[in-house]
């Protein structure tokens, strides 16, 4: 039997294609499907392809038409092969060709004659690749100063990689280019690629300001429990990646912090102890380092918070300018993690000696007011220097809730939980719009994206190898704004 008489045999799938929906046709039944982004819409199709397949005994003759239109043999095995027309199919000479231009929507060029090679199609730039009227080609930067993305040739835009399209491309090594959805992810990909460089520059740059002594960054934050040692764990470990220099944090919290545990170390000696030694560490006849707990695989030194339970509340302004004093000669970057309470003699002698601030808030509702009353406080005490130098850290401590998984054919349950969703995600706060309200009272607005890594807080400790790639961006972003503080 030849290939044309078999594939003729085989049920045939026809998928309608549309724009975040589809209709999929299989032995009589034809059901309809949408998504909320077309790469899961693909994800739901093959999903039917391959139960269909199943249905039929192994083998189905699988149409496309739409955006992409092909034609192949699926099997319940995942392998796919080519496929000859079927009685009313569509004629494709080769795969990979397109019977729509996937951005306009226009009709294709015509087919080649029948034993001739179609050409090879061509693709407009994408509205975001295209240079604005009147501007130079290959333009080297655009008005943000970013790589011009209209230099970039889009006959040379990498195939599609997400869903259906990426697995025709895989399976076929056909060219169908990338949904609407993966080219805005590989340009803000690239963006926040860009902007992750920028970072880095600027944590290499010299700090001359404190050239030859120790410079102070004070993380705080009137709200406890929302990821404030957090940011102290995440700003001394990439300082010192990135800088390849010594640093220290000091648990500054008067109700037993959570420093030590947070960065995996167990400190044998307290801020009181090195209090107490202070003198004879100036005069070298004792080393810091006796003092401290080193964080392993990182140049990161700890001191742990007092935890003398009858002695908690003892540590003063003066106790803490003590220490920085005693850092000086043996580090390059002090990290000062402080605890809630801003009116506390400790958090005064933090303010004393730091160059820089960092107040943490999370996503939730009334964060604001812990914000505001944290920069009346600065401007109230005569720390108006400092407060101009304030970075506000968002941590995004929830994600917004997922769509209700709810079978659209109850229509009634569906609306229910529509409903629901839709009054949640009224109260729900995003990042975003936290620093938004922040932005033009603060030097800088720097948001941690929600990571599974940093979940759990209280005494679990970090680890960093898992942190997403975001997180790291965040937290480069976060130390080179800070290093500023630190460079005249």
């Amino acid at each position: 039997m030849s290939e044309s008489a078999a594939t003729s045999q085989l049920p045939v799938a026809r998928v309608v294609l549309q724009e975040r929906s589809a209709a999929v046709t299989l032995l009589g039944e034809t059901r309809e499907c949408s998504a909320v982004s077309q790469d899961a819409l693909d994800t739901v199709v093959m999903n039917l392809l391959m139960m269909g397949a199943q249905a039929a005994g192994g083998e189905v003759h699988v149409i496309i038409e739409g955006t992409d239109n092909s034609e192949f043999i699926l099997a319940t095995t995942g392998e796919i092969r080519p496929a000859q027309p079927a009685a009313g199919g569509l004629q494709q000479p080769s795969f990979g060709s397109h019977a729509t231009n996937p951005y306009t929507r226009e009709p294709a060029p015509a087919q080649a004659p029948d034993g001739q090679r179609s050409p090879a199609p061509v693709f407009p730039p994408h509205p975001f690749d295209a240079a604005p009227p009147g501007a130079p080609v290959g333009d080297p930067a655009d008005t943000h100063g970013h790589p011009s993305r209209a230099a970039v040739d889009p006959l040379e835009v990498d195939p599609a990689t997400w869903g259906f399209r990426g697995w025709l491309n895989r399976a076929f090594k056909t060219h169908l280019a990338p949904t609407a959805e993966e080219l805005d992810h590989r340009h803000r990909q690239a963006d926040l690629e860009y902007q992750d460089g920028l970072s880095r520059q600027r944590l290499l740059r010299e700090t001359t300001r404190t050239l030859g002594y120790c410079g102070y960054l004070t993380v705080m934050s009137e709200k406890g429990g929302i990821g404030k040692t957090t940011i102290s764990c995440l700003l001394a470990w990439f300082i010192a990646e990135v800088r390849q220099q010594s640093v220290v944090v000091a648990d500054l919290n008067p109700d037993k912090g959570s420093l030590a545990p947070r960065i995996g170390v167990r400190p044998e000696r307290s801020i009181r102890d090195l209090v107490r030694a202070a003198d004879e560490i100036i005069a070298f006849d004792k080393h810091v380092n006796q003092f401290l707990a080193k964080v392993p695989g990182a140049n990161v030194s700890v001191l742990g918070g007092d935890t003398d339970p009858k002695r908690r509340e003892t540590t003063s302004a003066d106790d803490v300018e003590t220490v920085a004093r005693v850092f000086r000669p043996f580090f390059q970057v002090g990290i000062l993690d402080n605890g809630t309470g801003i009116t506390h003699s400790a958090f005064q002698g933090s303010l004393n000696v730091s160059h820089g601030a960092v107040i943490v808030v999370d996503n939730t509702e009334g964060i604001d007011d812990f914000v505001n009353s944290t920069l009346e406080h600065l401007e109230a005490n005569e720390y108006g220097d400092l407060r101009q130098r304030v970075v506000l850290v968002v941590i995004e401590s929830s994600l917004a809730p997922p769509v209700p998984n709810v079978d659209r054919r109850d229509r009634a349950a569906w609306e229910r939980a529509m409903q629901q969703h839709a009054q949640v995600m009224a109260t729900h706060v995003t990042g975003e719009q936290i620093a938004a309200k922040f932005r033009h009272k603060v030097r800088d607005v720097v948001i941690f994206p929600y990571d599974p890594a940093l979940a759990g807080g209280g005494t679990s400790t970090i680890r960093f190898e898992n942190l997403a790639d975001d997180t790291r961006r965040a937290a480069r972003q976060l130390a080179g704004s800070l290093i500023d503080d630190l460079v005249s």
